[in-house]
């Protein structure tokens, strides 16, 4: 099976249970503006988490990972929704290199504040976010 044959096996799967909706697939298609082309594959892999036919589906990943999740916590974690003052809102990617803090916002825009002050987190998490990110770390 190739590997665009599994990520579209693996994303049929998941919304026929109900795991992801056309939200998650949405977010995942933004998402993916912000990655090189040749990381694409890698990155859809993540998001689904599709082992390879020579690896094995990590144990510690729980059933839900799609699943948006909600956080009380004051802290900003990558995957966090974040709404900024002037109505954006966005997920935290991340610092830049620039010492900012980062938003990956509905269009597909990133935006890099130096300052967070006007920040507010919803509650909500995307662990997705986080795996894409860390598979793009190690590619």
């Amino acid at each position: 099976m190739s590997d665009m044959q599994e990520i579209l096996h693996e994303l049929m799967v998941a919304l026929d249970e109900g795991q992801i909706n056309a939200e998650v697939i949405e977010g995942a298609y933004k998402a993916l503006s912000a990655v090189p082309e040749n990381y694409h594959i890698k990155a859809v892999k993540a998001l689904l988490r599709t082992p390879s036919a020579m690896e094995e589906q990590p144990e510690d990943q729980p059933e839900d990972y799609l699943a948006v999740k909600t956080f009380t916590s004051n802290e900003f974690h990558i995957g966090d929704e974040i709404s900024v003052c002037s109505g954006l809102r966005g997920v935290y990617v991340g610092r830049s290199v620039n010492s900012g803090d980062c938003l990956l916002v509905d269009h597909g825009k990133i935006y890099d504040y130096a300052d967070t002050s006007a920040w507010t987190r919803t509650g909500r998490n995307f662990p997705a976010i986080a795996a894409i990110m860390e598979e793009l770390k190690n590619a």
